[in-house]
């Protein structure tokens, strides 16, 4: 189920410090681009979270467009990757995957099997699907 949906039942945690972990840093990003001070953007932040949390009832999906949703989470998606595995597990993976450069040659660079490229890409995708789920649709 998609989470701004799950959010609409105050009762689901799990959706509620996923939204949180998502959805901070972008909403940072919005406060501090209006001109807000750092420590002053950080009250605002959590009292807009508070805000959404009182209101969860009646949360709708028009909260973000669409494009600064699917943005947002891809970028917020591929930090975590960045962040989860090794250098050369993501780098094995992004060159392959998303530059789109021959397995044979990605693993001659990082000095990898074919093997080991395809097994390092075979764990970031599984674990980007794993928290995309529900997220993406």
């Amino acid at each position: 189920m998609i989470l701004l949906v799950r959010l609409r039942s105050r009762d689901d945690s799990d959706a509620w410090s996923r939204f949180v972990r998502l959805y901070t840093p972008l909403i940072h990003h919005w406060v501090t681009r209006l001109g807000i001070e750092s420590g002053r953007a950080e009250d605002l932040v959590q009292e807009i979270i508070l805000v959404l949390l009182d209101r969860a009832s009646m949360l709708a999906t028009e909260l973000l467009t669409e494009t600064e949703y699917r943005n947002w989470l891809a970028q917020s998606a591929l930090q975590l990757m960045r962040e989860s595995f090794s250098e050369t597990t993501w780098r094995a993976c992004w060159e392959h995957v998303a530059q789109g450069r021959p397995l044979r040659k990605v693993a001659d660079e990082l000095g990898l099997t074919e093997n080991a490229v395809y097994l390092a890409r075979g764990r970031v995708l599984k674990r980007l699907r794993e928290e995309l789920d529900g997220l993406w649709e």
